[in-house]
């Protein structure tokens, strides 16, 4: 660190609890202090930027200057998962959706080759969910699984309600 001022942020992939979190920021800061004789202005914890379920976290260490004062971060922002901001949710706002349209359209055959194609492939991703997880972890972030299999659960919950393309679908 070539600073001896800082901005340290300790992001939540998602899955880890933010008591795991804290117990990490406050090593870094101990770490920070006795090793490089860094000062932490601000902390910054929580899940800021997550990956679903991902187990972990990311520390970001942003050295503060003239040319990026600590102001920056104290400034005034609307971004809702920032620190400190605030969203009066006491009274929410209601909005009338009319659905105009008639749902009198011809819904998809349960036997038509594309009712069954979709069904067959929503099995499959919910079926191997975990091996598609597995492998997204060694590649990625390990939610693919899951998103697959959420997906795939929405659209069939739904399917029967899916419009017919033609006649004869």
């Amino acid at each position: 660190v070539e600073s001896s001022n800082v901005a340290v942020m300790v992001n939540g992939l998602g899955s880890t609890p933010l008591m795991e979190l804290y117990i990490a920021a406050r090593r870094v800061k101990e770490t920070l202090k006795s090793v490089h004789n860094v000062s932490v202005s601000r902390m910054l914890v929580g899940n800021f930027m997550s990956a679903i379920d991902m187990p972990g976290m990311s520390i970001t260490l942003l050295p503060l200057n003239d040319k990026v004062p600590v102001s920056l971060i104290d400034a005034q922002t609307s971004a809702p998962a920032w620190p400190g901001v605030s969203t009066d949710r006491s009274h929410p706002e209601y909005v009338e959706v009319k659905n105009e349209e008639k749902e009198d359209f011809p819904k998809i055959s349960k036997d038509s080759t594309i009712f069954k194609a979709i069904k067959g492939i929503c099995d499959l991703f919910i079926e191997k969910s975990s091996y598609l997880t597995e492998l997204d972890r060694k590649a990625g972030d390990g939610d693919m699984g899951i998103s697959m299999e959420r997906g795939a659960k929405a659209v069939l919950n739904n399917l029967e309600s899916f419009p017919s393309t033609s006649d004869a679908v």
